[in-house]
């Protein structure tokens, strides 16, 4: 585990479960939630339920999910999140959603498509979900759908097919989706940003790359790690205060992931 102050990444505490393909939630360093993913060795990884919290010193293992699953999406904080989409054990994708109170997950409405890889921004009760690789026919896609607090609803898709890329934005109505795979390129560096009614495309990252994650907002973000394809320690910064927005190349993370 790494933590960010606005300038450098410091090493702290393990997670007590090490894993690939997880998800997590919080909008800060001292109170965050991690949950489901694969565990090791590869390639017959297993996909697990396991959820931990962070109280900004140490990780406790908490109630798991009702649904294993790995490559899915999450969002909100460590008392009120949500998961949702992924994939299970069969390497089928999911589409089942759940919603966590702090000490419990309840599985609530499914997506209208089921996909994996997907990514998304926002609370319990306003969230928008986007990309990913669905099914039937194995695609990128570029389907957005809003959630209300019961229910999803398709809106208006991406401009490009995407997976595997970083996303950040803390509601249903601004996020940023960087870098990521596209048909023909497995190391894009598009980014798009999303108003709550459509997807606008921006300045590009300065390095393209997939398997990034992100957090911020629409305002100050950044994107960090991936695959070039060989694992890199690259963190990028998206200021928006210029009119169309930038990335600049910020501290890198200690441990290539």
């Amino acid at each position: 585990t790494e933590s960010w102050n606005g300038s450098s990444w410091t090493q702290i505490t393990d997670i007590n479960s090490s894993r690939r393909n997880f998800a997590g939630a919080g909008a800060s360093n001292t109170a965050a939630i991690v949950f489901g993913g694969q565990i090791p060795p590869a390639p017959s990884n297993t996909q697990t339920g396991l959820t931990e919290l962070w109280n900004g010193s140490a990780w406790t293992e908490v109630g798991d999910l009702n649904d294993t699953r790995a490559q899915h999406a999450g969002g909100g904080s460590s008392t009120d999140a949500l998961t949702f989409g992924g994939e299970d054990s069969g390497e089928a994708n999911k589409g089942s959603t759940e919603a966590w109170n702090g000490s419990a997950w309840t599985e609530v409405a499914d997506l209208n498509k089921e996909r994996r890889n997907i990514r998304g921004a926002g609370t319990t009760s306003a969230m928008v979900a986007y990309g990913g690789f669905n099914s039937p026919g194995e695609q990128f896609t570029s389907d957005t759908e809003l959630w209300n607090g019961s229910a999803w609803t398709e809106v208006n898709n991406m401009n490009t097919d995407k997976y595997n890329m970083a996303a950040a934005g803390q509601t249903s109505t601004a996020a940023i989706s960087s870098g990521g795979e596209t048909s023909p390129d497995p190391t894009s560096a598009l980014v798009e940003q999303w108003n709550g009614t459509s997807w606008t495309e921006v300045n590009d990252l300065n390095t393209g790359r997939f398997g990034l994650a992100g957090l911020g907002s629409t305002s100050g973000a950044i994107s960090f790690g991936g695959s070039l394809p060989g694992f890199t320690t690259q963190t990028e910064e998206w200021n928006s205060t210029r009119s169309v927005g930038a990335w600049s190349t910020a501290a890198n993370l200690n441990t290539a992931k």
